[in-house]
């Protein structure tokens, strides 16, 4: 909306070639500032991503030796303890 609105007087005709130019400075830095915050969001949700997905799979590496154990617990077990 604001972008919008310097973009309206800065095309306007009747505006001051000083104001024109002030606007136009003022229009660039808020562009720059939007294309940086969006960067720096797309980024964050990238490397968060990338942590859940390693921390995920960490998680099931984990679950997957517990699981073995106890599997290889009980098979000694039913072998090896006399009825």
């Amino acid at each position: 909306m604001l972008c919008a609105h310097i973009t309206n007087v800065f095309l306007n005709i009747a505006v001051h070639l000083d104001t024109r130019d002030m606007l136009g400075w003022a229009l660039m830095g808020i562009s720059l500032v939007n294309i940086l915050t969006n960067l720096v969001i797309v980024a964050h949700q990238s490397l968060r991503q990338i942590y859940l997905k390693r921390r995920e799979k960490l998680h099931h590496k984990r679950n997957d030796e517990i699981n073995r154990k106890k599997l290889a617990n009980r098979e000694y077990l039913v072998t090896n303890i006399p009825e």
